[in-house]
């Protein structure tokens, strides 16, 4: 019976599983605060669905791949955050924001 607590290939396959999980939920994220923004700014479903629809596809599209690659070369993908505390988190802020 092999001893699973020393076989890697377990750990790797997890590992894989939680980044494959955390880019699909940055993923959903992502979108998500798009349609957002584009609510509080319109103020209406409908009028996002008749005017903005082909806009905010043509900007996730866009959007989607290049946040996940800046995720990805920033490693924020490679971290356990099993281990993580809150200032560190907040420490993650990228935007440049200087206030």
């Amino acid at each position: 019976m092999p001893n699973l607590l020393n076989d890697t290939k377990l750990f790797n396959a997890a590992s894989y599983h939680k980044k494959f999980l955390s880019i699909v939920i940055d993923i959903i994220l992502i979108l998500l605060s798009l349609f957002l923004a584009y609510l509080i700014r319109l103020g209406s479903i409908e009028v996002i669905e008749t005017r903005y629809i082909s806009q905010i596809f043509f900007i996730a599209i866009i959007l989607v791949p290049f946040k996940i690659l800046v995720f990805w070369i920033f490693r924020l993908y490679h971290i356990s955050f099993r281990y993580i505390w809150f200032e560190e988190v907040f420490s993650l802020d990228l935007s440049g924001d200087d206030g």
